[in-house]
């Protein structure tokens, strides 16, 4: 059964001793020497004394191997570090290995920057790369996860929720005003060709869409009620003059 030990160890010291600004031991009067009563020192140093003490970490040894392991200055840490190596050891000669263990001790930023990449050679645009990544790196920063250990549904959700307590409330636009499509599209964060596909999917005026604009609820037409899409979206307050396109 495998147990933790300390291991000798031996200093050196010298005692009543002179140093240079440099370290090393020197004669008394040598400029700028200071006097030290005890001073650790390299091994072999001219009047040093050889001092047997014992290592402050327990270390351990894997059965099977020579190497001496450190571990913990905490004797029931070391306990049951060693034990987990031991445990991993075995299950490798038996054929079972974790194949994700080198993938957790991993810091998250990296498997970001891996995850960037595989989109990028995945083909997809530069915009959309930019903006996922950025999303998630906005995540993992505000919710201080660092390892794959420290990854929370929970925390995720309550940061999620805060970001939406910390939203500007949206004035309220005329219910008569139109908007250019462009305008729409600055508005909802979407491009032209988004537009107009909820002009053709939802039946909207093709000269413009009414916007009718209450608080944290976005409407295409003043006449037709809310689809279902628009639950729970946030609008970006923009300062738009209303026009007519023609």
């Amino acid at each position: 059964m495998a147990t933790v030990f300390r291991k000798r160890i031996f200093q050196h010291w010298l005692f009543e001793a002179w140093f240079a600004p440099d370290g090393q031991p020197c004669p008394q009067g040598t400029p700028g020497a200071r006097f030290s009563k005890a001073r650790k020192v390299p091994a072999g140093t001219p009047g040093a004394k050889a001092k047997r003490l014992k290592s402050k970490k327990w270390y351990g040894r894997i059965p099977g191997q020579r190497k001496d392991i450190p571990l913990s200055a905490n004797k029931a840490a070391a306990q049951m570090m060693l034990g987990e190596m031991v445990k991993r050891a075995e299950l490798g000669r038996a054929g079972i290995a974790d194949l994700f263990e080198q993938d957790r001790k991993r810091p998250l930023a990296e498997h970001l920057a891996d995850w960037q990449r595989a989109l990028q050679d995945g083909g997809a645009t530069d915009k959309h790369v930019r903006q996922t990544v950025a999303n998630v790196r906005r995540i993992l920063d505000g919710c201080k996860f660092t390892f794959a250990a420290d990854l929370s549904a929970s925390r995720v959700q309550a940061y999620l929720a805060d970001l939406r307590g910390k939203a500007k409330p949206i004035g309220v636009l005329p219910a008569s005003a139109e908007f250019a499509r462009k305008e729409i599209a600055a508005i909802l964060g979407i491009g032209l060709q988004a537009v107009t596909e909820l002009i053709r999917r939802h039946r909207l005026p093709s000269c413009g869409a009414r916007l009718l604009a209450e608080p944290r609820v976005r409407r295409v037409s003043s006449e037709r009620p809310v689809p279902s899409w628009t639950s729970g979206m946030t609008r970006r307050p923009l300062p738009i003059d209303p026009v007519t396109e023609g």
